[in-house]
């Protein structure tokens, strides 16, 4: 088995209160709240990872896994701020 380990970085206040919800081949995986992190067991080979909100999500992004490897990623607001004030 391989492992995808994702942190989220700890947010002054975007998002701060919103969970991201982490998909790993299209599943939820886990639920990441500010700066928490998740270590998430998977099968070797290529996997499609995603971070999804309330109303928004990341690109998917293809990974390659080897087995017993770690895999690390970090995820975090990456909205210019004038677009959270309308």
């Amino acid at each position: 088995m391989g492992e995808i380990r994702i942190e989220r970085v700890n947010a002054a206040w975007k998002d701060r209160t919103r969970d991201y919800r982490i998909m790993v081949d299209g599943v939820e995986v886990a639920k990441l709240s500010n700066g928490a992190s998740a270590t998430i067991a998977v099968q070797p080979g290529i996997r499609l990872v995603q971070a999804k909100t309330d109303w928004c999500n990341s690109p998917e992004l293809e990974i390659h896994v080897g087995s017993s490897e770690a895999v690390l990623l970090e995820c975090g607001p990456n909205s210019p701020t004038f677009l959270e004030l309308l």
